[in-house]
């Protein structure tokens, strides 16, 4: 990773965890929340700036990289969206708000994994915007985390599964 590269992915990473930090904090919600924001934003603000960069691309987008292995870096976020639906989305887990969180992110990660080269960015796009409008219309964003269902989105489908200048993985 450039210099350049490394530095704009720890600007991000610091500056993404002390706005998590800083909405959660000022909507009154507890230390334990405001802390598990903090992290998230730590890592899916900086991850999505991380994910941006060619070398990251690179690595990720390498040969002998394939559909399992891009499956094996999306599933884990889905913890993530657990987290958010148990501590922040009310008194109570918000199962709506986590199963159309999921099932969009699964489904879009499948389909982007599954489409020609040629079809992969626009498809990407075309997701992201379903996703994010299902959660928003659906269930609504999450009160002082209104960054998030975007920002994990845009990590994902847009940096993760696009190889984006780089020679593009064979679709599964």
């Amino acid at each position: 990773m450039t210099t350049g590269e490394t530095l704009l992915v720890l600007a991000g990473s610091v500056l993404g965890s002390l706005l998590a930090g800083v909405l959660m904090s000022s909507s009154g919600a507890s230390v334990i929340s405001v802390g598990i924001a903090a992290l998230i934003g730590f890592d899916v603000l900086g991850g999505a700036v991380c994910n941006g960069t060619q070398t990251t691309r690179a690595w990720y987008h390498r040969p002998g990289q394939n559909w399992v292995h891009h499956v094996a870096f999306v599933a884990p976020h889905l913890a993530y969206v657990i987290l958010v639906a148990t501590l922040m989305r009310g008194s109570s887990f918000d199962g709506r708000y986590a199963l159309i969180f999921s099932v969009g992110l699964v489904g879009a990660s499948a389909v982007i994994l599954c489409v020609s080269d040629r079809l992969k960015t626009p498809v990407a796009f075309s997701a992201y915007l379903v996703v994010l409008s299902s959660i928003t219309i659906g269930v609504g964003s999450t009160r002082a985390m209104g960054w998030f269902e975007p920002a994990l989105l845009l990590k994902l489908l847009l940096g993760h599964l696009l190889p984006n200048g780089i020679p593009p993985t064979k679709a599964v």
